[in-house]
């Protein structure tokens, strides 16, 4: 077995050429054991590419290739491990660490793309891995391989050999300094928190001496003040500055905030009374109004009426008159 990859990385470095290694003691190695030959597969004008890289997963993305024949090819081996191919070249025990993971592409996409990640692939995102992808032609044979990448999974570092491993060397200087200064006070990383439904959301303003944050959820029994649980409901960065996490919110109840290098925690309270709704002052009832009296309609009269009553004042006028003078 161990002599089948070892045939297999020769003729992968057999198509590398000078683009991939120049520095490199591999293209002189390789030079000195076979004639230079033209092989279908990976090169100048058809790289693979890192697409993203995440905490838990690497994605690449390939140009989909065509043999000698300009056929497409569609079956793609990914070689994957803790050594760069010169050090396996140079000791063959190495080939064990080597893990292999086959992918396929389609044959009307001129793209493709693939990931390692930590589930399915079994990475330790500690590690630096080193990545090459074989194209494999109808018969299984290898040919042309891609270059040489590395990547590390906890810092979100990729590149091409040496320069990654530089990379990571300087991330992890830049950790440790980090963690040599006294952690996070978290009283001065002003945690607010919004509540929708089920959902409370946590944010708060990165400070320096944390990298991260665990969250804790103290809920308390209404029976006994001194019964408290503690329940663990996550890790955030302190870059994130934000934290999600669901609860019933039937009560009011506090969240430990937690940081590491052993920073000062804090006691954040979640408080879910519902607001008092304001009373509008009662009106005082209005006084009623006593009814206006209704006057009363006065009959209209006509003028024959009205004469005829003129005409008895006259008479009884008349009268009164005579009968004083028949007194005197």
């Amino acid at each position: 077995m161990k002599k089948t990859i070892i045939g297999i990385l020769t003729v992968m470095v057999l198509g590398m050429g000078l683009w991939f290694a120049q520095d490199s003691n591999i293209a002189d190695y390789t030079n000195q054991l076979f004639e230079w030959t033209t092989l279908f597969g990976y090169g100048d004008e058809n790289k693979v590419e890192v697409k993203n890289i995440e905490e838990d997963a690497i994605t690449f993305v390939s140009p989909v290739l065509k043999n000698e024949e300009e056929e497409i090819i569609t079956n793609y081996d990914v070689l994957f491990g803790a050594h760069p191919l010169e050090d396996i070249l140079e000791d063959s025990s190495l080939t064990d660490s080597l893990k292999t993971k086959k992918v396929s592409a389609e044959k009307n996409t001129e793209r493709f793309s693939f990931s390692l990640n930590v589930e399915e692939d079994s990475l330790d995102t500690e590690a630096i891995y080193y990545v090459y992808v074989l194209p494999k032609d109808v018969a299984d044979m290898p040919w042309t391989v891609s270059r040489e990448f590395c990547f590390n999974l906890k810092y979100k570092i990729s590149d091409l050999g040496k320069e990654c491993v530089a990379k990571v060397k300087e991330a992890k200087e830049q950790e440790a300094a980090i963690h040599n200064a006294p952690g996070a006070d978290i009283e001065l990383a002003n945690v607010t928190h919004t509540v929708d439904g089920e959902t409370i959301t946590l944010t708060w303003t990165a400070i320096d001496g944390s990298n991260t944050l665990e969250f804790f959820l103290l809920n308390e029994d209404e029976t006994d003040s001194d019964d408290t649980q503690r329940e663990r409901l996550g890790k955030a960065n302190m870059m994130d500055q934000k934290f999600v996490f669901s609860y019933d919110g039937e009560h009011s109840t506090s969240v430990l905030i937690k940081p590491d290098n052993g920073g000062r925690e804090k006691v954040y309270t979640l408080n879910f009374t519902p607001p008092v709704e304001k009373e509008e002052p009662t009106k005082k009832p209005e006084p009623k109004k006593k009814p206006k009296p209704e006057i009363p309609v006065v009959p209209k009269t006509w003028t024959k009426e009205n004469m005829l009553i003129i005409l008895i004042i006259a008479i009884l006028g008349f009268v009164l008159y005579k009968a004083m003078r028949r007194t005197r």
